[in-house]
């Protein structure tokens, strides 16, 4: 039923009102009941359809074969989705300029860069990894190693580590995840670490506290000769050091630059930044102290909601995350910058909370007196 439904709703000659989204969303249906005769339905139709959505509809049949545990190689044996790969590496890249009419290549970048995580690597990785170079935008950037996130290919640790000198911090912080995601490449960024190529201050308290009670024997052990007894002051301490922020005049306009940089990654205020963390409109009503001692102090209170989780795989993967959703099938984690995570109960080798929250300490690093009464002056007064 489905796939015959989808047959017609898809038909370029056949145009309605909201067709951009009832199409993917009826692509992603069908990936989640996964219906081998309704599954080939979709692909033998991708390639006819108009290129922007294709892109979305190949993106919507993806997220519903995910539910189920299956994956784009096992659903399309013969190769079907080829010219639709093609067409994400032209989007990705800038270089497809036949959308105009139907809508700008620019407007389905994003979409483009997440469908070529599902590609075989030889042919996403030349595209995905030149997307790195500082040219592009960071939030580019950050899709394209959420992207590469998605393959297990060894190569991946040392070519990040290359690149880490033309990382942003935001980069950085999402290379970071994908550097402690499997066992291989944790090997690789503690020897970057060890070689001086990478600063131990990259990682937060809650990815520290994952390496040192790692499960595997010799990744605890050599985080422990590597990060040795790395002395992180009181929290209270420097909380005390700011405090005298409070006594200064902020400007909200310099404020929002500081919460741009080091804020809109994990929380939402004022129609910017990703939801990870609580919307910062929510928490400024108790006051520019409270405000203050909770980004410098941020496990002193942390609501269950908000605690980090590690979820360990059955294929040897580990992804920390805040839990947006659970299914009885499968278990998401959030991430900064707007990642998601699927994880499927049947792949879980174990899930436990970090008792931390997702915030890293050290928000503090680089900033003074007055970029904290701006960035306070920012968030309270933001309408």
């Amino acid at each position: 039923m489905a796939g015959k439904l989808f047959s017609e709703l898809s038909r370029r000659d056949f145009n309605f009102p909201g067709k951009d989204q009832v199409v993917p969303s009826l692509a992603t249906l069908i990936g989640t009941q996964d219906r081998p005769k309704d599954v080939v339905t979709v692909l033998d139709k991708l390639s006819g359809l108009q290129p922007g959505l294709s892109l979305r509809t190949t993106a919507g049949l993806v997220t519903g074969l995910q539910t189920r545990g299956r994956s784009l190689a096992e659903a399309d044996p013969d190769g079907k989705l080829r010219p639709v790969f093609a067409l994400a590496r032209s989007v990705a890249t800038n270089q497809f300029v036949a959308l105009r009419g139907e809508e700008t290549a620019a407007s389905l970048q994003g979409e483009a860069i997440r469908l070529l995580g599902f590609a075989p690597f030889a042919e996403a990785s030349p595209v995905l990894f030149g997307l790195l170079e500082p040219k592009n935008s960071e939030s580019i950037q950050v899709a394209a190693l959420t992207s590469l996130g998605r393959f297990a290919q060894p190569q991946l640790g040392d070519e990040l580590v290359r690149r880490w000198p033309a990382m942003t911090p935001r980069v950085r912080a999402q290379a970071v995840t994908l550097l402690l995601a499997r066992t291989e490449r944790i090997e690789t960024f503690l020897a970057a670490i060890e070689n001086k190529q990478i600063s131990p201050t990259e990682l937060s308290s809650t990815q520290e506290k994952f390496l040192r009670a790692h499960r595997d024997a010799s990744v605890r052990q050599r985080a422990e000769k590597i990060l040795g007894a790395l002395v992180k002051g009181s929290r209270q301490q420097v909380v005390d050091a700011f405090l005298s922020a409070l006594n200064l005049t902020g400007d909200a306009n310099r404020g929002q630059k500081v919460y741009l940089e080091r804020c809109s990654s994990c929380h939402r205020l004022g129609g910017q930044g990703y939801a990870l963390g609580p919307d910062l409109a929510t928490v400024r009503t108790g006051g520019k102290e409270k405000i203050l001692t909770s980004i410098l102090d941020p496990n002193r209170e942390v609501a269950p909601n908000y605690q980090n989780y590690l979820v360990e795989t059955k294929d040897d993967e580990s992804v920390l995350g805040i839990i947006g959703n659970e299914t009885a099938s499968s278990v998401t984690l959030k991430q900064a910058n707007g990642g998601e995570v699927v994880v499927l109960r049947s792949n879980i080798a174990r899930m436990q909370s970090q008792g931390q929250s997702a915030m890293p300490e050290g928000l503090e690093v680089g900033l003074g007196l007055k970029d904290f009464a701006d960035l306070l002056e920012f968030v309270v007064n933001q309408k």
